[in-house]
């Protein structure tokens, strides 16, 4: 564990007089204070979606009106006003969150789910009767509904409460959440905006309004007193709406369970009530191992509590200690780190004990004085950061929550296409071996292949760690063999040898990042598709977050000679950091490594690099670019411009509890509040999510004069119909056309079967769009001549009659005058041979000219749902113009105004006749993407789960 991270993150607290404070998790200051709310305390853990904080208060006498509050981290304002959202039964559990919907359980037994969208003004789509379940009914996933306005009818708070919500639980998909009541546990299908279904329950007539509930993979993990419930969430109950647990283990000293955390192998871990902690599989309810770390210690109650192998145990006798768990070959052992013994005993409060923050290395809790105090203490060595009375006049500490302040600080500079990219990586590799930037210094040696570089700054004393993902234990999880042609897009065995490269060489450490450990068909294609770079070179730290992965292929000029068989000419971004979001960054490879290897990462003296990917050629020369063009001499990376306000943000899903996805968060933010423009670059837009969160912006009244490019790589007629790029082709032409029928501005469309359909002919008509757990694009429709209903796949319109001008899909060309007219190779659908393709791989989105969001991230629902990802996000108008401004110059356009009009002449040099040969952006029709299937074969099917979901 490296130091504090002194970047801003926030502890939001309450106390039982209505008072919240937002403090400052490095010092203890307060950011920001609000209330009282009308006497009432904070009643549940807050729930953050991007730079807004939502938390729940109820009144300290009962459960009369839960109401959810919303307060903007960035300006320290309300964002739902002083009334908030009112649910008229109490709220005891943090709410529950995907992409644009947000889950609310209240103390008269009902879920609400409600359209965040829009942030600033939330919207109820439905309300479920949990409770109010009919048990043993044998046809319970389709017996009980949602009700278009259920009775809000308040509920006694106590937890013998048959109906009193404990948390609410999703899956990682978002389609099911499952939920604890004082009644049992219940599994909702959350998947429709319309209206939620009870699936089945389990545990009925258990209080379980306390209990602590884990999703392991397949596996749902309850506790109910001394015992843990495994429940395979796959599958549905047989009969009567009835879950029976797989398994059940039951702590062999009696004792009440204090916590249930996720480790590696597939291992949950739980402590008890004296200090007892154990280690259960979480497949087979199989006992592991068994620790006792404060068995010699004064007795009392003990508080344990897990983020990935590391362990925190409180006694209530004042005792508090850390403790890293390691697997070896002889099994799990633990360590202890450091035991102290605090000056003031630690709450027993069910709803905060023990907060932790690894992103500052550091813990907080509550301690057991009359009114609380938070206290924060150094998750190295325990040392006390800061210890704070909180509340006030008699009321006592209720709450709290740990929070990501959105803003962080650091110099950028903007990188364009391999050119600019793998030089400037170039540079900093031959500034580590330096041992500084100066120029005389630098020595450019012999070989300049990724290897030779790390090589030469190895031996000159840097340290570097290269942490690639292991790609083939994808292939052999999966069971695939090479005839297959398993389509991921890269060598299997790329990543292997790269490593297999750099073992053993003097200052190297490198590893393959088996990325995920509980394989399940919901998560078979996750992969680790980060790419990123750290460099402390002479005092000076740097951080790269690129789109690019460091092959051949990529190492292309701006100009884009088209010489790259694999990709034609590829386009790409990057941002070059520094300042402190360099050490979100390095965080994020510290907490990789760490995870990969079970243990901390080597302590690091002197200059380092830290470099991580989803595919790195060690034998891809970092001086040579595409096509002959000649390479720059060395000149000093380093960035001299001010800093600007940014996020560093990043996905995960590996084997912890649920999936990080700051990313898809913050687009759907910006989307939500764009009003002029919307930029995007990627292979594909996809992600139902953001179909959904366009469609709902551009019907806003405010939005009359957005204008929104969708940039993708032109249709090659050369792709396979199962390739990788026709499957993003299918799911953006599915996208787009969703938009266009979900507007107002369409007249008729016709289908494959040359059927036209007017929309004055239709009674109703909707889009259902999904991508888990089957791709579902389709369009049901009513007559009103006949009243028949249908419903068709979105693939099987092949034409769209609309006005819509807002949306503009396009892609980018390199126009050739002259052309050998028997070369076919990377023409594109539609165009004269005198266009060729750029392949877009960047992964950049631009909003209103004010934020940037760019990374390693695509748009689309495995990249921002499930893949290790990471973007970083520029909120500086400045920045950003000149982004969109060497943008626009590099596909010869000015701005959003002309751009139609520029797109049109450029289609039309090869009538024409020019000579000009220049880069240029053409439009991208329905009648050019390809829109259907004529053989849906097993690898076809495959590509639309890959891409698509």
């Amino acid at each position: 564990m490296s130091g504090i991270d002194t970047a801003p993150r926030a502890v939001l607290c309450g106390d039982t007089g209505g008072n919240v404070a937002i403090l400052n998790s490095v010092d203890g200051s307060t950011l920001w204070s609000f209330g009282p709310y009308y006497f009432y305390c904070l009643s549940a853990p807050a729930l953050q979606i991007d730079s807004t904080v939502i938390f729940p208060v109820d009144s300290t006498s009962g459960s009369s009106n839960g109401i959810l509050h919303a307060i903007n981290l960035e300006t320290g304002t309300e964002v739902w006003g002083g009334a908030g959202f009112q649910f008229g039964a109490g709220i005891r559990c943090t709410p529950a969150q995907y992409a644009n919907r947000m889950f609310v359980a209240t103390d008269d037994g009902y879920l609400w789910s409600l359209d965040i969208s829009d942030m600033s003004n939330p919207s109820e789509q439905w309300g479920l009767n949990v409770t109010g379940v009919s048990q043993g009914d044998p046809k319970l996933a389709n017996r009980i509904t949602a009700a278009a306005q259920p009775p809000r009818t308040a509920a006694t708070a106590t937890s013998s409460c048959p109906n009193l919500a404990g948390s609410l639980l999703l899956s990682e998909n978002g389609m099911t959440l499952f939920m604890t009541t004082a009644s049992g546990l219940y599994a909702i299908d959350v998947s429709s905006t319309s209206s939620g279904t009870v699936l089945w329950y389990a545990l009925a007539d258990n209080d379980l309004s306390t209990a602590n509930i884990l999703l392991a993979g397949e596996w749902l993990l309850v506790t109910l007193g001394s015992s843990i419930y495994g429940f395979n969430v796959v599958c549905l109950p047989e009969t009567g709406g009835i879950m029976e647990a797989e398994w059940q283990w039951t702590n062999p000293g009696d004792n009440p369970l204090a916590s249930l955390g996720m480790t590696q192998f597939e291992q949950c871990v739980t402590g008890d009530s004296t200090g007892v902690f154990y280690l259960v599989n979480t497949a087979t309810g199989e006992q592991s191992a068994i620790f006792t770390p404060l068995s010699d210690q004064t007795p009392g109650t003990v508080f344990s509590q897990w983020s990935q192998n590391y362990l925190v145990l409180l006694s209530n006798a004042g005792f508090y200690g850390g403790y890293q768990l390691e697997f070896a070959g002889s099994g799990p052992q633990l360590t202890q780190k450091w035991l102290l013994t605090s000056t003031t005993l630690f709450s027993r409060s069910p709803l905060l004990d023990y907060l932790w923050n690894p992103s500052d290395q550091a813990i907080f809790w509550c301690t057991a004085t009359s009114l609380g105090d938070i206290m924060a203490a150094s998750l190295e060595d325990g040392t006390q950061l800061w210890l704070l009375p909180i509340a006030t006049g008699g009321n006592s500490i209720c709450s709290a929550t740990i929070l990501n302040v959105a803003i962080s600080t650091g110099a950028v500079r903007f990188l364009m296409d391999g050119s600019d990219y793998f030089i400037t990586l170039r540079n900093f590799l031959l500034a580590l071996a330096a041992g500084n930037f100066t120029d005389v210094d630098v020595t450019m040696p012999t070989d300049t292949t990724f290897k030779g570089l790390v090589q030469a700054a190895g031996s000159a004393g840097a340290s570097v760690y290269v942490l690639l993902w292991d790609v083939g234990y994808l292939k052999k999880v999966a069971g695939l063999a090479d005839k297959l042609g398993f389509p991921l897009g890269i060598n299997l065995y790329c990543n292997k040898n790269t490593v297999t490269q750099l073992t053993g060489l003097t200052g190297i450490s490198a590893s393959l990042d088996t990325y995920g450990y509980l394989w399940t068909p919901q998560n078979l294609s996750a992969s680790n598709h980060e790419k990123i770079a750290i460099f402390y070179i002479d005092g000076q730290k740097y951080a790269l977050v690129a789109g690019l992965n460091t092959d051949a292929d990529y190492m292309d000029q701006q100009s884009h000679p088209v010489c790259s068989p694999a990709y034609a000419s590829c386009h790409d971004t990057a941002i070059l950091l520094t300042g402190d979001a360099c050490q979100r960054v390095e965080t994020e490879f510290d907490r990789r490594w760490a995870n990969s290897h079970a243990q901390q990462l080597p302590t690091t003296t002197g200059n380092y690099a830290k470099i991580a990917g989803w595919e790195v050629d060690g034998t891809m020369d970092l001086n040579a670019l595409n096509c002959g063009g000649t390479s720059p001499a060395y000149t000093d990376p380093q960035i001299t411009t001010g800093a600007v306000n940014l996020d560093v943000l990043s996905n995960n899903y590996e084997f912890i509890t649920c999936q990080k996805t700051e990313i898809i968060q913050a687009i759907i933010s910006e989307i939500g509040q764009a009003t002029s423009s919307i930029y995007f670059e990627n292979v594909g837009w996809t992600s139902a999510d953001l179909v959904t969160t366009l469609t709902t912006r551009l019907k806003a009244a405010d939005a009359t004069n957005l204008t929104v490019i969708i940039m993708i790589p032109c249709p090659q007629p050369q792709e396979a119909e199962d390739s990788f790029q026709q499957a993003f082709n299918l799911l953006t032409y599915c996208s787009v056309v969703a938009i266009w029928l979900q507007l107002d501005n369409w007249t008729s469309f016709t289908t494959t079967d040359n059927e036209t359909i007017q929309r004055t002919d239709l009674q109703s008509y909707s889009v259902t769009l999904r991508d888990y757990p089957f791709v579902t694009r389709s369009f049901s429709y009513t007559t009103k001549a006949t009243q028949s209903s249908f419903t068709i796949n979105l693939y099987e319109i092949t034409a769209v009659n609309t006005t819509e001008t807002r949306l503009i899909l396009c892609g980018p060309a390199r126009y050739f005058a002259n052309v050998d007219a028997s070369n076919t190779t990377h023409i594109l659908n539609g165009w004269a041979n005198n266009y060729r393709r750029i392949y877009i791989h960047s992964k950049l989105a631009l909003f209103d000219d004010k934020v940037a969001i760019l990374g390693s991230c695509n748009f689309n629902w495995r990249s921002l749902s499930m893949d290790g990802e990471m973007s970083v996000r520029i909120r500086d108008a400045a920045t950003v113009q000149e982004i969109r401004t060497t943008l626009f110059n590099h596909w010869n356009m000015t701005d959003f105004a002309t751009w139609t009009d520029k797109m049109t002449a450029f289609s039309q040099l090869a009538t024409s006749g020019s000579t000009v040969e220049q880069v240029g952006i053409l439009p991208t029709s329905l009648s050019n993407l390809w829109t259907s299937y004529s053989d849906m074969t097993w690898s076809a099917w495959f590509n639309l789960f890959w891409v698509g979901t």
